[in-house]
């Protein structure tokens, strides 16, 4: 099973995608670093991000992976984990980590407005939210989907 993790910066994509691949005997992939060092995208200071074009995406991933990142639900996967947390939550990591305050005000609003969500149309996916939950209930949460899955 190839399992996406996604969701924006500072909701616990790694955390949660690590955990639940060690849970789960699966390989963690970094989904970002991997298109970083394969294709070496331009870097877009205006909007303070890579410019990752669709066929940077084209990524073969293997069987019993868990792909950790803000698009790894454009990926060909069995399953995406959507993760959500609330948005004081979100912005205080976001400023812990630095960021200015219009990517904080972006990845928010994306979370609010559901950009994410209106991209998985069609595919199978679980939306969490993580708001005061720790990661072992997160990881159970989704094994536990994953196995109504498997009596499907």
């Amino acid at each position: 099973m190839k399992i996406a993790i996604t969701g924006i910066p500072g909701v616990g994509k790694t955390t949660i995608a690590k955990a639940l691949a060690k849970k789960l005997g699966y390989q963690y992939i970094d989904l970002n670093k991997l298109i970083i060092e394969k294709y070496k995208p331009k870097y877009d200071w205006f909007y303070d991000s890579y410019i990752i074009e669709d066929d940077m995406l084209n990524i073969e991933i293997p069987d019993n992976s868990v792909i950790d990142s803000h698009l790894s639900h454009l990926l060909d996967v069995d399953l995406v984990v959507y993760l959500i947390a609330d948005p004081k939550i979100i912005e205080q990591r976001l400023k812990e980590r630095g960021y200015s305050f219009s990517k904080i005000f972006e990845n928010i609003w994306a979370q609010t407005a559901g950009i994410i969500e209106s991209e998985l149309v069609g595919k199978k996916y679980i939306k969490i939210d993580v708001t005061n939950k720790d990661v072992d209930t997160i990881v159970n949460q989704i094994i536990d989907y994953i196995s109504t899955l498997d009596k499907k």
